[in-house]
């Protein structure tokens, strides 16, 4: 799937999925990420494009859902909270959006169905020196962590890395209590 070549174009104005080209190179999924679908919640498309190209470059995901408002992220959400294989694994969210910021995203997003806001690990994508330290102390029970802008492959192996422990915990715990 081409970006573009999707029908949610048509529903969200301000979103866009981009399929990572892997014609040529095995991907970072293919290797054995755990990473399918990614999220990027940003009105800033300078810091979506700084985030898009590090994805590319380093074969993160498969597919980076971005979104230039938390409306239209929520929205995309709630439409496919009964098609897990569609939600994003990774969601990183920017706090400082006119409107409908990231603190009232994050509120939506505690309302939705327990199976999303189970598939979805939320970072909070900020170059705020204070949101650094209320989300790394955990103040947020929902969120997974902290992603300064602008991206670099360090933070995004250390989400990679925060992502497969949680995998691997949420898919083998139960198969590991009945043994």
């Amino acid at each position: 799937m081409k970006a573009g070549s999707n029908n949610l174009g048509d529903i969200f104005s301000f979103m866009e999925i981009v399929t990572i080209d892997s014609s040529k190179k095995m991907t970072g999924y293919e290797c054995g990420l755990c990473v399918h679908h990614a999220m990027v919640i940003d009105d800033v498309e300078e810091d979506i494009y700084v985030l898009e190209k590090i994805v590319e470059r380093y074969y993160f995901c498969k597919h980076l859902i971005k979104c230039s408002n938390s409306i239209d992220a929520l929205a995309y959400l709630q439409k496919n909270a009964n098609c897990p294989e569609l939600l994003p694994e990774i969601i990183f969210l920017d706090l400082a959006m006119p409107e409908f910021n990231g603190e009232e995203f994050l509120e939506h997003f505690g309302k939705l169905l327990p199976s999303v806001r189970q598939r979805c690990s939320l970072y909070i994508y900020s170059s705020s020196k204070k949101d650094e330290t209320h989300y790394l102390n955990g103040k947020h029970p929902l969120v997974a962590g902290y992603v300064p802008k602008p991206m670099s492959l360090i933070y995004l192996l250390g989400v990679n890395s925060d992502h497969e422990q949680r995998y691997y915990l949420n898919n083998f715990q139960d198969k590991m209590l009945s043994v």
